[in-house]
Formats: structure tokens, C-alpha cells, sequence
């Protein structure tokens, strides 16, 4: 994680706060939760309206249009497309977003296909932790996707100026919430590990 010094903070429940305490919040599974519907545990956390997009329409080209939205006057700027990315749960949504995205781009565009066991130079999340973007799209068409997803996306970005998260909701009781998947067992286990060390 590395955000800028003096960024602006963000607001949880009509608070200003920290932007950097914010993302540990979320990462350490310490941002304040609630249960929504007939989930037995509270994972659902509130998204600062700061970063949360509100749309109508098509969600994928809302998305699209508040991270590359300059991209028809900046595709041969190779800074322009490195500082920013979108981030979503499923493979799926990955090939809908990025259609959108080549769709705006001049000319001709071709698809290569690679397989992962022939080509090592394919990322992960893990492969990726710790590189950050200044402009981080979150399109979340589901919920968040597993332990620690939801931080690894967050920590990105360095500013809440340049995050921004897309949440599609199907029922009124989630619009502003996302859930926030943290095992905290995992961090008692490492705790504990770290102190008979």
C-alpha cells in the first residue's frame, strides 16, 4: 500500500476518515460490518460515497467511462494506459469490461489466446501485490470474491481521488455496500506463530 501524503479522507457513516485508515480497516477485517438479508455473519461494509459510483444504465460502460474515460484522446499514451485498471470478481466480467475498453480504441483489434501452462508470464493478484495504479476501477457485478480480495483491490490505488467502485445491486438493501471477506482466524493463527517465534 502506498498512498500520498495528504490525500483526503473519506466518509463511513457521516465520518471523515483517514483514507490509509480506512484500507487497513479493510484489510484487517476491522471496518465496522453489518448483516444483510440471510447472511448469519455482519460482512457487509459501507462504501464511502467519495468512491462509490452511482449510474443508470449499462454498469460496465459506467465503469469504463470513470476510469478510461479520456482514453479516445490518450490511447498512444502508454502512462495514460498504465496508471489505471479495473479490478472484478470472475474471468467473465474481465472479457465484458475489456471489450468495452477495445471498442473505444481506433482501428482494427485483434484477440491472441494464450494457455497458462505455456505462458508464465500471466499475473495474479498475489504476483501483483504491492504495485499500485492511480486510478483503480472495482466493477463488482457479485459481491467480493474471497479472503482479502476486496483490500488487494483497495491498496492499488493511491488516493481516493483515483478509486472508484461499481457495485451492481439487485436489491435496494446493498446499494452502498460491498462485503468484505476476511478470515480473522487467519490473523489470530499468524499472531500467535509471530509471538513463539
Amino acid at each position: 500500500m502506498r498512498i500520498q501524503r495528504g490525500v483526503p479522507p473519506v466518509t463511513i457513516h457521516g465520518k471523515k476518515v483517514p483514507f490509509r485508515q480506512w484500507v487497513l480497516a479493510i484489510g484487517d477485517g476491522l471496518q465496522e460490518s453489518i448483516s444483510i438479508g440471510d447472511d448469519p455473519e455482519p460482512s457487509w461494509i459501507s462504501l464511502p460515497p467519495e468512491v462509490h459510483i452511482q449510474y443508470s444504465g449499462d454498469p460496465v460502460k459506467a465503469i469504463v467511462d470513470e476510469i478510461y474515460g479520456e482514453l479516445q484522446h490518450s490511447n498512444g499514451d502508454p502512462g495514460y494506459l498504465r496508471s489505471r485498471a479495473v479490478f472484478t470478481p470472475l474471468n467473465e466480467h474481465v472479457k465484458n469490461v475489456n471489450m468495452t475498453v477495445l471498442q473505444r480504441l481506433p482501428g482494427e483489434f485483434k484477440e491472441y489466446k494464450s494457455c497458462d501452462t505455456i505462458c508464465k508470464g500471466s499475473s495474479t493478484s498475489e504476483a501483483d501485490e504491492g504495485q499500485t495504479v492511480q486510478n483503480v476501477g472495482l466493477y463488482l457485478p457479485d459481491t467480493v470474491f474471497g479472503h482479502g480480495q476486496m483490500y488487494v483491490a483497495v491498496s492499488r490505488v493511491t488516493s481516493p481521488a483515483g478509486l472508484k467502485i461499481l457495485t451492481v445491486d439487485e436489491d435496494l438493501a446493498t446499494t452502498g455496500f460491498t462485503k468484505n471477506i476476511v478470515y480473522r482466524e487467519i490473523f489470530e493463527i499468524w499472531y500467535k506463530l509471530r509471538v513463539h517465534d
